[in-house]
Parts: C-alpha cells; sequence; structure tokens
C-alpha cells in the first residue's frame, strides 16, 4: 500500500495472527539475527520480518 497523504484507519491492511504464528516468525528470526555473521544479516532479518 502506497502512502498519498491522509488515510482512514479502516483501509489500512490488516491481518490477525495466532499465537502460533507470532511464536513460530519470532523463533525464525531470533535464529537468523543468531547466526548471522554480518551487520547485513541482522539488518536483512529484521527488514524481512518487519514487512511480514
Amino acid at each position: 500500500m502506497e502512502w498519498r497523504g491522509v488515510m482512514k484507519v479502516s483501509n489500512l491492511e490488516y491481518k490477525r495472527l495466532t499465537l502460533d504464528e507470532i511464536t513460530a516468525i519470532s523463533e525464525e528470526m531470533i535464529s537468523e539475527v543468531k547466526n548471522a555473521t554480518t551487520i547485513q544479516e541482522v539488518l536483512y532479518a529484521r527488514e524481512k520480518y518487519v514487512k511480514s
């Protein structure tokens, strides 16, 4: 969704996650960050999960 000035809350994208989904996403992200060898890998993991 592209930002074009004023936006109504009712137009925002919304997806409700279950606790199991949140746990799985968190565990995967933590693993990626712990196994990262460069800051670029850490930032990539962060960006990937911020968008999801």
